[in-house]
């Protein structure tokens, strides 16, 4: 029985913590497979047939947010509703700068 698949994807994680090797292994019968370099604990390999297909940059943000079709929710870059409290006790108007550039570009 093969233990590694042919293909596996690696994984570079930007931190140790979440990694467990350095893109090669052993297996059972001692034999060593190097499948991508990485430093110690930074990598991780997946079966390609568990790799779940993302979203682009744009459905995530669609998702998340807001349509591109939806009402503005800061005309002129201010929220009509938004409010914080200064450190003297004075209101403060909310700012959402460039919510047109973001949706429109």
């Amino acid at each position: 029985m093969n233990l590694f698949p042919s293909i596996l994807l690696g994984i570079e994680w930007d931190n140790n913590l979440r990694g467990k090797h350095d893109g090669s292994c052993t297996d059972a019968s001692g034999n060593f497979h190097r499948y991508f370099h990485c430093p110690m604990g930074y990598g991780s390999f997946i079966k390609p047939n568990k790799v779940k297909l993302g979203r682009t940059l744009t459905e995530a943000l669609l998702e998340r947010y807001v349509s591109m079709d939806a009402p503005e929710v800061a005309p002129q870059d201010m929220l009509s509703a938004g409010f914080v409290m200064t450190s003297k006790g004075n209101l403060k108007q909310i700012e959402l700068v460039g919510e047109k550039k973001i949706r429109y570009h």
